[in-house]
């Protein structure tokens, strides 16, 4: 168990440094001009008109095969009992706690304190300690149902024709450029 520590500890160590190095110190965000995204709006309108009418019925059917898949996956985790659910709950909470990206790194702009993560991680390690064996099974019978579904998503992908996937791709590409959240209102200076 100390040999699993020691792993976790460099690996959130290193993982702190990297993202110390890669962050630039003077970059100012600025709002984005609205005139920008109405571009980015009319190209989209645009590159739509241009997508076939197959292609469309293929983006149609897909999705909904994915609700579907959507669907089986959060019946599987309503169906687990709610201690195992629970658990889940609390394992995504010290997750929160480690930094796994630059947000939960620094704390009011300041590099936070390791000790805080490895203090995380004991807690973490004390509170698994305690889960009964009959939990970490379901909860591992139902991440490996849940894989199961994601094989299966990533097949329905790949039988996609390429123009549907290029679609796909292109949609990404569109809503990372759209102001769907505040991070993509503010551009940052490089």
């Amino acid at each position: 168990m100390s040999k699993m520590k020691n792993i976790i500890t460099i690996a959130v160590i290193l993982i702190c440094t990297q993202i110390c190095f890669a962050k630039e110190k003077n970059s100012t965000p600025a709002l984005r001009d609205p005139a920008e995204f109405q571009k980015i709006v009319n190209d989209y309108k645009t590159y739509l008109s241009k997508v076939s009418k197959k292609d469309r019925e293929e983006v149609v059917k897909f999705r909904m095969k994915i609700a579907k898949l959507n669907k089986q996956k959060a019946a599987l985790y309503s169906k687990l009992p709610p201690d195992n659910q629970e658990y889940l709950k609390k394992e995504r909470e010290y997750k929160s706690k480690l930094p796994l990206d630059d947000k939960t790194l620094h704390k009011n702009g300041k590099l936070r304190n390791i000790t805080e993560f490895q203090e995380a991680v004991n807690d973490y390690y004390e509170y698994v300690g305690d889960i009964p064996a009959k939990t970490r099974h379901e909860v591992r019978k139902l991440r490996d149902e849940v894989q199961k579904i994601q094989q299966d998503k990533k097949l329905l992908y790949r039988g996609l024709s390429q123009e549907v996937q290029g679609y796909f791709k292109a949609e990404q590409d569109y809503r990372k450029k759209l102001p769907l959240n505040r991070k993509t209102l503010i551009n940052i200076d490089e």
